[in-house]
């Protein structure tokens, strides 16, 4: 069959889609600290199995409207926290396995920095070697807008990057916008926990992986 080597008839492979919260959107700031890491592990059609670790850091500083915008409760981390290393040890044992493609969205701008930021804290040394298999929603969505697609050959990771940070006025790429499109249903007070996000986030790659051919 013609294509059949396409991310969307491979009903076998295996998916981590994963997502984090975190203290602001500065990606200098050693204090942004990852206070929660969501995960579903899925293929094209089925769940696996979901993941979610709060994080208990000694200090999190995050400002009152981040912590309202994102379900930030310190005594949520308090009775339900656990060590940043075993926190990253219970991520890190999904994301650098091979078996897995990774999902994230706004992913190559935002969360593989939490990520080693993560790391780095706990004093692990920097490591993107998973890239090769990440997929960021967002820079596909915004390259199936423009009407772009990979060429023959083509590294999906550099034709990725190209419309992470694509900032053509008027493309929508929001999670919000994605919902919209596809008819996925959008909770104003669950999003941003990163629960929500990331089983929603499965729901839009269902739909996503038809639209573009990788």
């Amino acid at each position: 069959m013609i294509g059949e080597n396409l991310l969307r008839y491979n009903k076998t492979q295996r998916y981590l889609i994963f997502d984090c919260e975190t203290c602001n959107l500065n990606l200098m700031d050693t204090q942004n600290v990852p206070w929660q890491w969501s995960w579903v592990d899925c293929t094209i059609q089925n769940v696996i199995n979901k993941g979610n670790a709060f994080v208990k850091w000694p200090v999190i500083n995050i400002s009152r409207k981040v912590a309202q915008m994102t379900g930030f409760y310190q005594h949520t981390i308090d009775e339900e926290g656990i060590p940043p290393e075993e926190a990253l040890e219970r991520l890190d044992a999904l994301i650098y396995d091979p078996q897995y493609r990774l999902i994230v969205h706004n992913g190559l701008n935002f969360d593989v920095f939490l990520h080693n930021i993560h790391r780095r804290l706990v004093g692990k040394p920097t490591d993107y070697s998973y890239l090769d298999r990440l997929i960021d929603t967002n820079a596909l969505a915004r390259a199936i807008k423009l009407e772009a697609k990979p060429q023959k050959d083509e590294d999906l990771l550099a034709f990725q990057y190209k419309f992470a940070n694509d900032r053509t006025k008027g493309i929508k790429s929001s999670i919000e916008s994605l919902c919209k499109e596809f008819d996925i249903y959008y909770d104003f007070e669950a999003a941003h926990d990163a629960r929500w996000d990331v089983e929603t986030l499965t729901k839009i790659w269902q739909k996503l992986v038809w639209q573009i051919e990788i």
